[in-house]
């Protein structure tokens, strides 16, 4: 293998390396957003547990009778 090859591979695994921080950067950044009040994965949140306490109610309701 060449100094040449070796310095050029060297340098692409440096690039990948950057692009790789680079979109864990911006994966980061939406997934805080999307946990924010408002977002998607909170909406979601949200309503998947008014649909558990709603259900929970249900049966307490129904066992009381």
């Amino acid at each position: 293998m060449r100094k040449a090859d070796i310095e050029k591979a060297i340098i692409q695994l440096m690039v990948d390396e950057e692009e790789i921080r680079n979109r864990a950067r911006k994966l980061k950044e939406m997934e805080r957003k999307e946990t924010e009040e408002g977002g998607s994965s909170y909406s979601d949140l949200t309503a998947l547990l008014d649909e558990l306490m709603a259900l929970e109610t249900s049966k307490q309701e129904y066992a009381a009778h």
